[in-house]
């Protein structure tokens, strides 16, 4: 499988974390070479 077809995860950050769910952002490298945040 070539993994080019998928965003690179660069970094992770935890922004809330209760019992039912949690609120991550995570910074990654599209495989356009593009740099974006996402909420997850």
């Amino acid at each position: 499988m070539d993994n080019k077809l998928f965003p690179e995860r660069l970094d992770r950050n935890k922004v809330y974390e209760c019992g039912i769910f949690s609120l991550y952002t995570d910074k990654v490298k599209l495989p356009s070479g593009y740099m974006t945040t996402l909420m997850i």
